[in-house]
């Protein structure tokens, strides 16, 4: 899904840093939690997951 959201972007919305910092942000959330299983820190984790909702709520705000 991001990087779908990444590639039907436009040349000018993929330059924007705040997009990019979404973008990027979201896919190191990702990557980071296969390498939390099995769970070492559900509280981690929890916060993980809020950060990567707060990124979805961000980029649907402000990029639609």
């Amino acid at each position: 899904m991001l990087a779908r959201c990444d590639d039907i972007a436009s040349d000018v919305v993929r330059k924007e840093p705040e997009f990019r910092r979404l973008i990027d942000g979201a896919l190191a959330g990702l990557a980071f939690i296969p390498q939390q299983s099995p769970p070492r820190d559900t509280n981690l984790l929890h916060r993980v997951f809020g950060e990567l909702r707060s990124f979805d709520n961000l980029l649907a705000f402000r990029f639609g």
